[in-house]
C-alpha cells in the first residue's frame, strides 16, 4: 500500500533510439525533426516530467498514467532517464552509472522537501532501457541505500550477461511485459563482442583449436535476445490487444499506456497468487486474462 502523505518516486526510462541504430545524413538528424525528438528523447539525467512541455511524449505518458490511476502514480514526483540510446552494452553501463548517481541526487532532494526518503520507488522502462536498470546492480556502491521496489520491464531485450541481475537485493518484484511476436525484442545479438575477438584469433592463429571455439560459442551460447527471465523474482505477463501481440514500438503508444495502469494491478495480482510462476496472458482490448 502507498503512503497517504509520502508520494511514490516514479522513473521512466527510454530504450534505445531508432537513430542510434545506424548513421543518418545530417539533413535527417533528429534533432531537425521536431516530432521525432519530442517523442523519443529525453536529455541526459533524471528531469521531472512536468517540466517538460506539454507536447513531449514522456510527458503525456505521465500524464496518461496519472489519469488512469492517480493512487499508483502522480506528477509531482514522476522522472524521465535520459541516456544515450545507443545499442551498446557499454553505453547501457555507463547510463546505469549516471543513473544510480541521479538517483541518490532526487532522493536527497526528495527527503529534504517531505522529510523522509520515498517509501515506494517504481521504475518502468522500455526495450534496453530495462538492461539499464538492471546495470544498476553493477554499480551500485557497498552502502548501497536504494531499492526498487518495483520494476516494469516493457518489451526488454533478455541478454545473459544481465539476466540474472533480476535477483538482485536492491529490486523488490520485477514485471517482464512482452509480445511473443516483438521481433525487436530479441533481434539484438548478445556476445557479438566475443564472437568478434574469436574470429580475429582465428584468423591470426588459424587452428583447429581456434575453430573449434567459435562452433562451441554457437552451441552453448543463444546468439539474439531472449524474451523471458528464468528467475522467480519476475512475473512475466504477455501483451496481446484482440488475440494481436504488439509490436515493439506499441509498447510506447497510448493505445497501450492507458492500458497500463490496469496490468500493473492485474501484475500484482497475479505476483501474490498462488500461480506466479506461470506466464499469463492479459488482452488489454477485451481483458481477458489467462495463465498460459
Amino acid at each position: 500500500m502507498l503512503s497517504a502523505l509520502l508520494p511514490p518516486l516514479i522513473i521512466w526510462i527510454h530504450g534505445t533510439l531508432p537513430d542510434r541504430l545506424m548513421p543518418v545524413p545530417s539533413w535527417l538528424s533528429p534533432h531537425k525533426i521536431e516530432s521525432y525528438h519530442k517523442f523519443f528523447h529525453c536529455d541526459p539525467g533524471l528531469h521531472k516530467v512536468k517540466d517538460l512541455g506539454p507536447d513531449w511524449h514522456h510527458r503525456v505518458i505521465a500524464e496518461t498514467l496519472v489519469t488512469g490511476d492517480a493512487d499508483q502514480f502522480n506528477m509531482e514526483e514522476f522522472y524521465c532517464f535520459g541516456w544515450s540510446g545507443k545499442l551498446s552494452s557499454a553505453e547501457r553501463l555507463k547510463a546505469a552509472r549516471h543513473l544510480y548517481a541521479e538517483l541518490h541526487r532526487v532522493i536527497a532532494e526528495y527527503e529534504k522537501k517531505y522529510g523522509a526518503r520515498p517509501e515506494v520507488i517504481k521504475a518502468i522502462s522500455h526495450s534496453h532501457g530495462g538492461n539499464v536498470l538492471l546495470d544498476l546492480t553493477q554499480v551500485k556502491d557497498n552502502n548501497n541505500e536504494i531499492f526498487i521496489n518495483e520494476l516494469w520491464l516493457l518489451a526488454c531485450p533478455v541478454q545473459k550477461e544481465t539476466a540474472g541481475y533480476v535477483a538482485d537485493e536492491m529490486f523488490g518484484h520485477i514485471y517482464s511485459v512482452h509480445s511473443h511476436y516483438d521481433m525487436i525484442q530479441i533481434a539484438d545479438p548478445q556476445g557479438l563482442s566475443e564472437l568478434k575477438d574469436k574470429i580475429k584469433k582465428l584468423f591470426a592463429v588459424r587452428s583447429q583449436k581456434a575453430l573449434k571455439e567459435i562452433a562451441t560459442f554457437f552451441q552453448e551460447k543463444a546468439f539474439f535476445s531472449e524474451r523471458h527471465f528464468d528467475s522467480k523474482n519476475v512475473t512475466h505477463v504477455h501483451i496481446v490487444s484482440k488475440k494481436r501481440d504488439l509490436m515493439h514500438v506499441e509498447f510506447l503508444l497510448l493505445s497501450f499506456i492507458n492500458a497500463l495502469p490496469k496490468i500493473c494491478t492485474i501484475g500484482r495480482q497475479i505476483a501474490e497468487s498462488e500461480n506466479s510462476s506461470c506466464e499469463y496472458t492479459i488482452d488489454i482490448a477485451e481483458w481477458n486474462v489467462q495463465a498460459d
